[in-house]
């Protein structure tokens, strides 16, 4: 049977797959966006020069306010969720979900039965096409995903 502890991971699977076409359509693009932003942004030397300061300050401005609805409709939700869950301690470190769950993970991996390994790579694969399609950490989740 499985632990109520990858139950919680498996229902976090489920949230981002839930939201997964809302991000593809909406946030995808906008983080193309933002990553092009920041390669025009590194590409400056705003000490050097008061031109290069100008265009870095004019991109950074942009840049957090582009960034604002990936913080408030993808982040911030998935942090909620995953304390909600009680898949991630919400500490400042942002330590990924794994610290949190690999002892329960580790004991499920002793002690399974098939039934569970097959509901287990519904659940991989579901992950998996996740970060396939979306192919983002929407530029603040890396460590969470990791």
């Amino acid at each position: 049977m499985v632990p109520e502890k990858i139950k919680s991971l498996f229902k976090f699977i489920d949230y981002l797959d839930t939201n997964k076409s809302e991000y593809i359509e909406k946030y995808i693009p906008l983080c193309d966006e933002l990553n092009k932003l920041d390669i025009k942004r590194s590409k400056l030397k705003p000490k050097n020069n008061y031109i290069d300061k100008q265009l870095y300050d004019e991109i950074q401005k942009e840049i957090k306010e582009k960034f604002q609805p990936i913080t408030q409709n993808i982040y911030i939700p998935v942090l909620n969720k995953l304390k909600e869950l009680d898949i991630w301690d919400g500490d400042d470190v942002f330590s990924s979900i794994w610290n949190k769950n690999a002892s329960a993970i580790h004991e499920f991996k002793e002690d399974f039965t098939s039934e569970d390994a097959d509901e287990v790579m519904v659940y991989k694969q579901k992950y998996i096409s996740f970060r396939k399609e979306t192919n983002s950490n929407f530029l603040c989740l890396q460590f969470l995903f990791s």
